[in-house]
């Protein structure tokens, strides 16, 4: 009986192996988004009667925004005053982030581009730090609103989509840290989270001294997908070892 040339057999081991790892796609990708808006500060006078106007003052602040997208290949950095906005982005805009330019303003987003996405995550982050002195005897008010969406895309198969927003603010003593108001608002594409919240803090200076306290933003993106081998891959790659297994075994049968 003749055997097939071990030159063919080599052949089809490749094609196969090609056909198996060459024809991975990127299933429809996740995005996320955040914002923080209309944020405002007010203050109360915990004494009206005691003749000292209540109060607060901006003693120093700053502002980071960050991008990571390739992990760890790719990564840019921001910091930004406070006051003054700004934005990065990166890789077609898969992840960005910015400040609007006023006390709590805050944005960010990430996405995924099909036509560079090669499995890892990408994350956009923005900061915001304001250091604040609180007059005795007043409470320091913030409100605005805040806005999340994470969803995979619809059109694709969303068991393979991740995508969350992790919002965050609060506001600590700088002598106490363990004594804080905060307020956490978190959106998972599973629960195709598109929402928004209002918040409102309120920090109480109860003291006849000045008080220094540090208020945080945080708005935090993700968004990956899985980069998969299609079904026919693993198909053909089975059907292709079967068959080289077969062609093994007649070549040894045709020896004895």
């Amino acid at each position: 009986m003749r055997s097939i040339p071990a030159t063919a057999v080599a052949a089809l081991s490749a094609a196969v192996l090609s056909l198996a790892g060459g024809n991975a796609v990127a299933y429809p990708g996740a995005k996320a988004s955040s914002s923080l808006t209309g944020v405002h500060f007010g203050v109360i006078d915990l004494r009206p009667d005691d003749g000292q106007a209540a109060g607060f003052s901006t003693v120093a602040g700053d502002a980071q925004l960050r991008t990571m997208y390739r992990w760890p290949d790719g990564k840019d950095s921001l910091d930004v005053p406070p006051l003054q906005p700004g934005q990065i982005g990166s890789d077609g805009s898969t992840a960005f982030a910015g400040t609007l330019g006023n006390y709590g303003g805050l944005y960010a987003g990430a996405e995924i581009n099909y036509a560079t996405y090669d499995g890892r995550e990408h994350i956009a982050t923005a900061d915001q730090r304001l250091t604040i002195t609180l007059a005795p005897r007043s409470a320091l008010s913030l409100a605005g609103t805040s806005n999340a969406s994470a969803q995979p895309d619809l059109g694709g198969v969303n068991l393979f989509n991740t995508a969350s927003v992790d919002n965050f603010i609060d506001i600590r003593n700088f002598s106490s840290p363990s004594v804080y108001v905060s307020f956490k608002h978190w959106a998972d594409s599973r629960f195709l989270g598109i929402e928004s919240k209002n918040f409102a803090l309120i920090y109480a200076n109860p003291s006849d001294q000045p008080l220094l306290i540090e208020v945080n933003f945080r708005i935090e993106t993700h968004a990956s997908t899985p980069i998969i081998p299609e079904p026919g891959s693993y198909a053909m790659m089975g059907a292709g070892l079967l068959l080289i297994g077969a062609l093994g075994k007649r070549k040894r049968g045709t020896r004895a």
